[in-house]
């Protein structure tokens, strides 16, 4: 399994976990927002409940400091002007032992008669009580401060004002709010048909100070409904958190592994593929042989770049794979035709560092006995542009390459580290021009020079000459009166698969091919 593959998992295991941890949070926010709020709209009123029962007492309390206890004109008068004065009193009762007078002796409420039970529930201030009474379909507070046995003022409250405008407008239609006496005993209620039984939740407060509670129930459809904008941010932030953790953990717990690891994986899935750019000869542009180039396709399609992937395969000592890889496929698409014609040439490149590796040779060896390809087929390509660390510049390397049978080609000549010694050295069967001097020969005239001083030192060391890069027809020509006799570059054929390549040889076929021999222009 590929360090992508293992990652990705982790990713997505962390992340759904984190979803679900995190979902729950979420529902657990949402809730006991919930409750913080519903809670909260209980208390407030069951605080306006209180203090509407402490303005009916502070009124009695007033007429009983001016002496208003006894029944008579000035009493009905003051309890006429504690009613207006306080807006929360429908009535005041006064008994005094003989008598019962009212505010309004048409208000129609009769605590005595009303009350429901005849119940009476104590205060933390034992003169205080409190009841429900009843007239007609209202039910109403009644708030009595007991002065002795038989002699007391009660205060009527108008109970429907207390719930009035607590629910906000968004859970209206699925909630109720119930003002209570003692233990479940409703004084008012408001909103008792909308609830859905056995749906709903359940949100409380009672009083400290009074026998009095309050009630609010709520559908489970108005409080999902209630919370939909918040839970979808909430959910919203719960993605984003667990892709994170996700990603968190599979960084730390998932090595990314040694590219060695994921270049094999991607060798051994058929991600890393060969291509072939023909080298031709300059006079008929025959194809004399084939640079072999690696390209990176993965699964889905897209390409890693050889510019990317190249130099981390020379750094993390993946040389030996590449070309083992590559020349195997290489038998295997072009065999055939290798074997039909001796003289084709089979360009691969190689590093210094492979180059300066005595068991390098052996081991290609190897390599090429298990193939078709005869030696004298391979031709390996050393580029100049990356400087040789050894003493001898590789040159025992090169020779022992030589004397198995195999050729040496020196790649990006002039580019690079060494210049010309390094043509000495390694005693390179051949020399490959960069493309740099091909793309300006036609206009610099310092450039035609150094490509004429690079062919003369060529031909002097007997190597055969390829010109890389050619993209124009006049660079051809050119080169050709220069004489150079191969080339590659986009003019002749661009870089391209086995499928596409023996179509390409196709039109070739019945041409007669001849070995270029090593002091003439040969293909590398």
């Amino acid at each position: 399994m590929s360090w992508r593959v293992r990652f990705f998992v982790v990713f997505a295991a962390a992340a759904l976990v984190a979803l679900a941890l995190a979902y729950a949070a979420e529902r657990s926010i949402i809730e006991n927002w919930q409750r913080a709020y519903l809670t909260g709209l209980a208390e407030q009123t069951v605080d306006r409940t209180d203090i509407a029962i402490d303005r009916a007492v502070i009124s009695m309390g007033a007429m009983i400091d001016a002496g208003h206890t006894r029944c008579g004109f000035e009493t009905a008068l003051a309890s006429r002007t504690r009613v207006f004065e306080t807006g929360g009193i429908r009535d005041i009762e006064v008994r005094d032992g003989v008598s019962i007078c009212r505010a309004f002796n048409d208000s129609g409420v009769v605590p005595d008669r009303d009350v429901v039970g005849d119940r009476w529930l104590t205060a933390r201030n034992h003169h205080i009580a409190l009841a429900r009474v009843e007239h007609g379909t209202i039910d109403q507070l009644a708030v009595r401060w007991r002065l002795d046995a038989d002699r007391a003022i009660t205060a009527v409250l108008n109970t429907e004002l207390l719930i009035f405008d607590i629910l906000p407008a968004s859970i209206r239609y699925g909630a109720a709010i119930d003002l209570e006496l003692g233990a479940g005993s409703g004084i008012v209620s408001k909103g008792v048909e909308l609830i859905e039984p056995g749906a709903y939740r359940t949100f409380s407060a009672v009083s400290s100070r009074y026998p009095t509670g309050v009630r609010i129930r709520v559908n489970e459809s108005a409080l999902a409904a209630w919370s939909g904008d918040t839970d979808r941010l909430l959910m919203i932030a719960a993605i984003l958190a667990a892709l994170a953790t996700g990603y968190v953990v599979a960084r730390a717990f998932v090595s990314r592994g040694s590219f060695a690891d994921d270049f094999r994986a991607a060798i051994a899935c058929g991600e890393i593929i060969a291509h072939y750019q023909p080298i031709v000869a300059l006079d008929d542009e025959r194809p004399v042989g084939f640079e072999m180039l690696a390209r990176w396709r993965r699964r889905d399609g897209s390409f890693v770049s050889p510019a990317r992937f190249i130099p981390l395969v020379e750094m993390n000592g993946c040389a030996d794979m590449l070309v083992s890889h590559l020349i195997r496929q290489a038998d295997a698409d072009l065999g055939a035709r290798f074997a039909a014609n001796r003289n084709l040439r089979l360009a691969v490149n190689i590093t210094p560092c492979q180059l300066e590796d005595p068991r390098f040779v052996d081991w290609l060896v190897a390599l090429v006995s298990e193939t078709g390809f005869e030696r004298s087929q391979i031709v390996i390509e050393v580029t100049e542009r990356q400087p040789l660390t050894s003493g001898d510049g590789g040159h025992a390397v090169s020779v022992a390459l030589q004397e198995a049978g195999f050729e040496i080609a020196l790649d990006d000549a002039g580019t690079g580290h060494n210049g010309l010694s390094l043509m000495k050295s390694l005693c390179a069967n051949r020399v490959k021009i960069d493309k740099l001097f091909v793309d300006e020969i036609e206009n610099d005239f310092r450039t035609r020079a150094l490509v004429e001083m690079l062919v003369g030192v060529a031909k002097e060391l007997e190597m055969g000459i390829v010109a890389e890069g050619i993209e124009h027809r006049e660079q051809a020509v050119i080169l050709q009166t220069m004489g150079i006799g191969h080339g590659q570059g986009y003019l002749f054929a661009r870089p391209m698969p086995a499928g596409e390549l023996l179509a390409y040889m196709a039109r070739f076929e019945g041409v007669e091919q001849t070995a270029p021999r090593s002091g003439q222009a040969a293909a590398a």
